[in-house]
């Protein structure tokens, strides 16, 4: 690990700032990982604000007479962001944090550039579902239009928010090849059937226009066991089991 002097730490900070600014600044970030005891899949949000860039950098800001100043970390951001940061208002944290800091800076600032790698359905009502998925939590943004019709391919993203590499699998070979990518949409019962409970980082809502419905022929419309199994299915106990055996997986008739 090097050991930087103020003026390196100075010039960091500043030359890390106009990154953070673009890429990070007031932005929340969906964080995936591989736990490395249990290998299981986890995430973590984060979100990036003004006043979150100081202690990034472990820099502490000083007045003239070497004072500590608390409370200072946006003017601090602001500093570094116009180029305004002078070696006379920093020092460095005693416990050499500073410097662990100043290491991971860069890689921190401009982790967003890193493509990630997702697999997604490639059959046409799936990949459009995988596609509305990825632009709900900030991924793509898709032309417009495109929601009208229920149907989508690559060629209908109109930004790419974060870098990503888009990879349509079959259906049934996304499970299997997995560990390829960064993370991988695909339907709650395939995820079911593999035993996939604890790696969901996202998933369609309540109102989403692929519910399950139950249609029935207009003579069959007061048959007995059809009115059995809609009053079972709105039952509040039939609702709480699913929600408790399925964990939000499966949405429970409303």
């Amino acid at each position: 690990m090097s050991g930087y002097t103020i003026d390196e730490a100075r010039r960091i900070a500043i030359n890390c700032a106009s990154s953070y600014k673009s890429s990070l600044e007031d932005k929340q970030f969906i964080i995936i990982y591989r736990d490395k005891d249990t290998n299981m899949i986890k995430h973590i949000e984060v979100v990036f604000l003004a006043r979150n860039y100081q202690h990034l950098t472990g820099l502490n800001m000083i007045d003239e007479a070497g004072k500590l100043l608390d409370h200072h970390s946006e003017f601090f951001y602001k500093k570094c962001v116009e180029k305004k940061l002078s070696c006379d208002e920093i020092v460095m944290r005693m416990d050499g944090t500073t410097q662990l800091k100043l290491e991971a800076l860069p890689a921190i600032t401009k982790f967003t550039s890193i493509t990630k790698i997702v697999a997604i359905p490639n059959d046409a009502t799936n990949e459009y579902r995988a596609f509305r998925i990825l632009e709900q939590n900030g991924f793509i943004k898709l032309k417009e239009g495109v929601e009208d019709s229920l149907s989508a391919s690559v060629d209908d993203i109109e930004e790419y928010v974060v870098p990503l590499e888009i990879v349509e699998l079959d259906s049934a070979q996304i499970i299997p090849t997995k560990d390829d990518y960064d993370f991988f949409i695909t339907n709650t019962n395939k995820a079911l059937e593999a035993g996939i409970d604890s790696a969901k980082l996202f998933s369609e809502g309540a109102d989403s226009p692929y519910a399950n419905m139950i249609a029935v022929r207009s003579e069959d419309a007061d048959n007995p066991a059809i009115k059995a199994l809609v009053e079972a299915l709105l039952d509040e106990d039939t609702q709480k089991f699913i929600e408790e055996k399925y964990d939000g997986a499966v949405i429970p008739v409303k």
